[in-house]
Parts: structure tokens; C-alpha cells; sequence
């Protein structure tokens, strides 16, 4: 009975070292296999953003470039390197490749701005001086014309600042400097031309309210020959929504990162979001919107004859950048730039022809001409209670490029 006991306590011993083996053992691949998986990881991470490095340092791409990069020449971690036109800014994609995985990074990059002595104020020299009113103040290094700022007494209102210009002062040329993007192709759709790296919906089989659409996916164009009325529905990433007649923007609507094209565009007063807007004729931006980093509001003129603009109406507030763009200028075109009282934008302002501001840019303008019409009468180049602040733009501020610009590229914002 000894005998036959030992024995089962020797083969129950047996079983359990047995199975604390092949414990051991299995907790050791498994173990084995998630450090693996989490180097793996980290390897495509740090790879994918190298990636994203690269293609900042080589700066604006005309139109999509696509190629695959070897990063270390040793054929093993190699990327796909993505550039493409996304509104104002780049869309940069990384996708880092080794073994059988894959992981990718994609960011909206653009301009950087110089990180002190920014322009707060580009006016070109159309013959006439700058002449500053009320409580004006303009804060930075200037481009002015040659005859000038100077104290006004318009309104009845004074100029009451101390100084004419809190910055530096240098003559200006007849022209605005040139912008980078001579054309932007997102108002070509307005004229039915598809990219072929998307997918075509329109707009009336769209059955859904909510659609949220990956940026690492062909991008979705959401379009109709008819007027559109986003109102309640909630659209977020790589969407295009275009229009050939009109697109009306409702407080109640939910844009996130999308792009609205169309010849005419209205921003219903209290609405909020991040969204770029192209239009061929005018953008009208109500009371107390709210358009949030990395935002942009654009008209490109189709020619310098004929009336339109942008609209940016009081308190209304915009982060990033509004571009008025209009080529070969007629003697009697109207097109204009109009910034309302109490409005900021927070960024870049750019127009090719009249601005007339009223309220405040923390940031830099760049202006063909000033255009100010009172209950009394209609003045050019001045600036009455407006506000022109240089200092307060963030040094990371990623925003439009001009042609002549030497910042390097920087990331506006991490898409995924």
C-alpha cells in the first residue's frame, strides 16, 4: 500500500510541476509575443512620424505626390509618403510599413509664420496715406505707402493714440505680395470636376444625419447641382460637400475638419464649428459665429469685374485664415472684405482688393486697400476704432503662404 501511494503522490507531483511548466512556459511566449507586438508597435509609430518629418521639410507640393520612402536603407522600414491639397493647408499621410503591419499618421501642415517681427500690416501704395481714427491701434512691423500714417478727424472722432504706429515702418509696393496658391482647386468642383482619388455621393442619397469619415480613406464628395441646407446634420472628416448653386450653414448643423464649395455660402448667426469654405462669389458669416482653429473662409474671384466678397458680421470670431483672392482688379470692382464691429479674427487676413475693418485681427493683414463707409459718408484708407495686433498671434500659428515666404512647414493639426 506504501508501494502503490508513493507512486500517486509521485505522479500527482509529476502532473503539477507538469502544469506549472507548461505554465511557465506559455506565460513566457505570450510574454515574448506582446513585447514583440509592443516594439512592432513603436517601431511604425516612430517611423510614421518620421515620415510626417520628411515630407514637412520638403514643403509645399503642387498637387498629390505619392512615393514609397526607404528611411534607414535597409529595405526594411520603409514608409508611403502622402501629400495632397487640403484647402489652405497640405493633408500629409505617413503609413509606416515592416513585416505585415502597417500603421499611418495624418496631419493638416502649412505655413508656419516668423516667430517674432511678423507683418501686422501689408497696405499697398495706392497713392493715398493711412489715416487712423478713434481708438485705433495697429501693433507690429508695417508695410505702408509712401505718404505714410497720419491723424484723421472723421465722425467726429480724433485719432487718440500716442503713437501712429507701435512697430516699425517700411514702404510698400503698388501691389499685395502674391499668395503662394495662385489658384485654389477646391472651386474647380464647383464646375463638376472629381478628383479621381474620390468617391462620388449625392447629396440627395445621403440618408443618414451623422457621417464621420476617416482621413486615411478616399476622400468622400458629398455633391448636388441644387442648393444645400446643412441644418441639423452632423459631418466630420474627409468630407467635400459642394455645391453649384448655394450651401446655407445652420446654427444648429456639426462641421468638424470638412470642406463647404459653392459659389455662394451664408453662416447662420450662432453657429460653431472647424470648417474651410470656398466660394466663387461671396461668403456671408453672421452675428456671433464661431469658427474654431485651423479654420478658413475663402472667395477667389473668377475676374476683377463684377461685386462680392466676404461678410464677417459683428462678434463674430474666426480662427485662422480669410482670403479674399480677386485677379486682375477693374477700376470699378467691388469686391470686399468687410469685417464688422466687435468681430476677430485670430490668424491671417488677405485681400486682393477692399477691406474695410471694424473690428480686430490679432494677427497679420495684407490689404490692397482700406474701404470704411459711415452713416456719412465713404473714406479710403482708414481705419476708424479697428484693431491690428501682431503680438497677440501665436508663434505656432500655421496659416496661408506667400510666394516670397521662407518658414518652414509646420503641423496645423494632427488628424489621426
Amino acid at each position: 500500500m506504501l508501494r502503490a501511494g508513493a507512486l500517486i503522490y509521485s505522479l500527482a507531483v509529476a502532473v503539477i510541476v507538469g502544469l506549472l511548466s507548461s505554465g511557465l512556459v506559455f506565460y513566457a511566449f505570450h510574454a515574448q509575443l506582446s513585447l514583440d507586438y509592443n516594439q512592432q508597435t513603436l517601431r511604425l509609430t516612430d517611423n510614421a512620424a518620421s515620415g510626417i518629418q520628411w515630407l514637412l521639410s520638403e514643403g509645399a507640393q503642387a498637387g498629390a505626390t505619392r512615393r514609397v520612402q526607404d528611411l534607414y536603407g535597409n529595405a526594411t522600414d520603409t514608409v508611403v509618403l502622402q501629400a495632397a491639397p487640403w484647402g489652405v493647408f497640405q493633408k500629409l499621410t505617413a503609413t509606416a510599413l515592416w513585416r505585415n503591419n502597417r500603421f499611418s499618421q495624418v496631419a493638416l501642415a502649412g505655413q508656419g509664420v516668423e516667430p517674432e517681427g511678423g507683418v501686422a500690416l501689408y497696405l499697398a501704395d495706392q497713392n493715398q496715406p493711412l489715416s487712423l481714427c478713434g481708438r485705433t491701434v495697429v501693433k507690429g512691423r508695417c508695410q505702408l505707402p509712401k505718404a505714410g500714417p497720419k491723424r484723421a478727424y472723421i465722425e467726429g472722432q480724433n485719432y487718440v493714440g500716442d503713437r501712429l504706429i507701435y512697430g516699425s515702418v517700411t514702404t510698400s509696393q503698388r501691389q499685395v505680395p502674391a499668395l503662394a496658391i495662385q489658384h485654389f482647386a477646391e472651386l474647380d468642383y464647383i464646375n463638376g470636376r472629381q478628383s479621381l482619388e474620390e468617391s462620388l455621393l449625392k447629396w440627395d442619397n445621403l440618408t443618414v444625419d451623422s457621417l464621420s469619415h476617416s482621413f486615411r480613406r478616399k476622400t468622400v464628395l458629398l455633391y448636388s447641382d441644387q442648393s444645400i441646407a446643412l441644418t441639423r446634420q452632423r459631418l466630420s472628416g474627409n468630407l467635400r460637400i459642394v455645391s453649384r448653386n448655394s450651401v446655407f450653414i445652420g446654427r444648429q448643423a456639426r462641421l468638424d475638419n470638412v470642406i463647404v464649395t459653392a459659389p455662394r455660402v451664408t453662416v447662420e448667426a450662432g453657429f460653431e464649428g472647424n470648417l474651410q469654405i470656398f466660394a466663387s462669389d461671396s461668403i456671408a458669416v453672421e452675428e456671433g459665429v464661431l469658427l474654431n482653429y485651423p479654420s478658413a473662409l475663402v472667395v477667389e474671384a473668377k475676374d476683377g469685374s463684377g461685386v462680392g466678397g466676404i461678410t464677417i458680421a459683428e462678434q463674430a470670431r474666426v480662427a485662422g485664415c480669410v482670403v479674399l483672392q480677386v485677379p486682375g482688379v477693374l477700376p470699378r470692382s467691388n469686391w470686399l472684405l468687410a469685417i464688422g464691429p466687435e468681430a476677430e479674427i485670430v490668424g491671417q487676413v488677405y485681400a486682393g482688393h477692399l477691406l474695410e475693418l471694424k473690428g480686430s485681427v490679432l494677427g497679420t493683414v495684407w490689404a490692397r486697400q482700406l474701404y470704411l463707409k459711415t452713416p456719412a459718408s465713404v473714406y479710403g484708407n482708414h481705419l476708424l476704432n479697428a484693431t491690428v495686433d501682431r503680438s497677440k498671434l501665436s508663434p505656432s500659428f500655421v496659416g496661408i503662404s506667400l510666394k516670397s515666404a521662407t518658414e518652414k512647414f509646420k503641423i496645423a493639426q494632427w488628424l489621426e
